[in-house]
């Protein structure tokens, strides 16, 4: 399970404009109402322009920030416990995909 914390989407036309759709404009907001809970404005200015960048004419992209809601209740667990996390390390989807591959050849 995750909780959208922000979701922007980002848009470079063909003549180099960029257009910035966020979930506080009033002509999305209702519709990503059920989606999210309390909204954080986490993406800056800054953030958005850099994905701008990125993009190639007549191309857009979807900025996501995201929380792992059962990362949440596990660190608190473990806190609670008396514990703590020591090392954390996300896996890139193509190893995962090697790894899950390599299993089925077995």
């Amino acid at each position: 399970m995750v909780r959208v914390l922000d979701l922007t989407f980002v848009r470079e036309e063909r003549d180099g404009t960029v257009s910035v759709i966020e979930l506080a404009d009033s002509e999305v907001a209702e519709q990503f109402e059920r989606v999210l809970g309390d909204e954080f404005d986490l993406l800056s200015d800054e953030d958005l322009e850099t994905v701008a960048q990125g993009l190639a004419p007549e191309s857009s992209a979807l900025v996501l920030v995201w929380e792992n809601a059962w990362a949440t209740r596990l660190a608190s667990a473990v806190r609670e416990s008396n514990g703590q996390v020591l090392f954390m390390e996300r896996v890139p989807r193509d190893g995962v995909e090697r790894a899950v591959a390599a299993l089925a050849e077995k």
